[in-house]
């Protein structure tokens, strides 16, 4: 049993209102929080009202809105957007100002007088704070704050989840006091299209290897619904093709489906998925969105899907076998779709952030290249999932795709 510690508070603040009581060290009039982008910055989320005590209301809300930055603090959860710029904005009075790194944001704060402005800081130093209506994540502790905050999605060799005790002080200064493991990452996970701001809770640690595999899988298979969802809606506002944008919506229907059979597999074997709990974001630009699709699309949902048709030709169990066929089928759709998206949306950015998104398929490919690993041999014999040899075969069979070989050269 893992000794979790007692917390009091609901540090919690809705996922479009993240600013809602989170307070400045020196008051201010309005807040927000923007994502650099061409033409203009992107609000993500604001509190209060622009210039709403200044004596000359014209002047400060020009000034706000000229306002640019080239560097900030980029939101750690945001995945494979995580290099987007994101910083503070603010109105005081006539003041308009910016807070661009993690130490003005640490002044900015200070003092730190509440949970929901300890968790914030928290937030931005990589740690998800789960939230929800009944949360207890925070509780007052000594010079300041506890919060409790999670990191990794345990699909991959990597990417443990662990639960930390974060404490904030009211001078801003962030100390992790405690790590606990709660699941070790799977090298051989099921990949998927995974949605920003999502973290994998798994399985309880007593379930069996193929349960907790099947419930893993279920739990990923959930968190791809509103990704596509998402990624619909992201493309109508653009104007992509309308195939591309009904593709992406027949995909999370059939992630629907995927949930259910993947959700009956794990309870066979003894194990009840979590449902996952998938923030919703505002739409985002072309870029983040084709970096996302570089990332989760080209790359894991291309693994996903040779995954899926090895496991529907190799499992010794005939019902996986009948499940993972139908699944085979909907992912190699969903990858095509992804390559469908990219050859849409890439031709339509600049040279270097091409470069960039090129970059990223690279890393994320060499990155799955290097951690796979032989699952337990329930999972090989029975649910088929490819040994460490056989996923490295799968691979090879379609680098030229995850990385075009007319870039190796240059990555290199």
């Amino acid at each position: 049993m893992i000794d979790r510690p007692i917390m009091t508070e609901n540090a919690c603040t809705s996922e479009e209102r993240r600013l809602e009581g989170v307070k400045a060290g020196n008051p201010v009039d309005y807040l927000a929080l923007r994502l650099e982008k061409e033409p203009e910055p992107e609000v993500m989320m604001s509190e209060g009202t622009a210039c709403a005590n200044a004596a000359n209301q014209a002047i400060c809300l020009q000034s706000l809105a000229s306002l640019r930055e080239t560097t900030g603090f980029p939101e750690k959860l945001c995945g494979p957007c995580s290099s987007s710029t994101t910083y503070l904005v603010y109105t005081r009075r006539d003041e308009v100002g910016s807070v661009t790194s993690l130490d003005a944001l640490a002044t900015f704060l200070r003092p730190v007088s509440d949970v929901k402005t300890a968790a914030f800081l928290v937030r931005q130093h990589g740690y998800n704070v789960a939230c929800s209506a009944q949360a207890r994540n925070g509780r007052v502790s000594g010079d300041g704050f506890d919060i409790l905050g999670v990191t990794g999605d345990g699909c991959g060799a990597d990417n443990d989840i662990k639960e930390h005790v974060v404490h904030v002080s009211n001078s801003a200064q962030v100390t992790v006091l405690q790590t606990t493991l709660i699941k070790a990452g799977d090298p051989n996970c099921a990949s998927g299209r995974r949605p920003e701001g999502f973290a994998l809770t798994g399985p309880s640690s007593e379930a069996t290897p193929l349960g907790r595999f099947f419930a893993v899988a279920a739990e990923l298979e959930a968190a791809s619904v509103p990704a596509f969802v998402r990624l619909a809606e992201e493309l109508a506002h653009h104007g992509a093709p309308a195939q591309l944008v009904d593709d992406a919506r027949s995909a999370a229907r059939d992630e629907i489906r995927h949930t259910a059979m993947m959700t009956s597999l794990a309870r066979r074997f003894g194990a009840e998925p979590s449902t996952p709990d998938v923030p919703q974001r505002p739409v985002r630009g072309l870029f983040e969105i084709a970096l996302e699709n570089a990332v989760e699309g080209c790359v894991h949902e291309t693994y996903a899907a040779l995954q899926a048709t090895h496991q529907a030709r190799h499992a010794d169990d005939r019902r996986i076998r009948k499940v993972m066929d139908r699944i085979a089928k909907d992912e190699t759709q969903h990858s095509a779709l992804a390559w469908n998206v990219a050859a849409w949306i890439e031709p339509l950015l600049s040279g270097e952030e091409r470069a960039r998104i090129d970059r990223a398929r690279y890393e994320v490919a060499t990155s799955l290249i290097e951690t796979v690993a032989d699952p337990h041999p329930d999972i090989v014999r029975i649910a088929g999932a490819p040994s460490a040899a056989e996923a490295l075969r799968l691979l090879d069979a379609v680098t030229d795709e995850l990385w075009p070989g007319s870039n190796r050269a240059q990555m290199a």
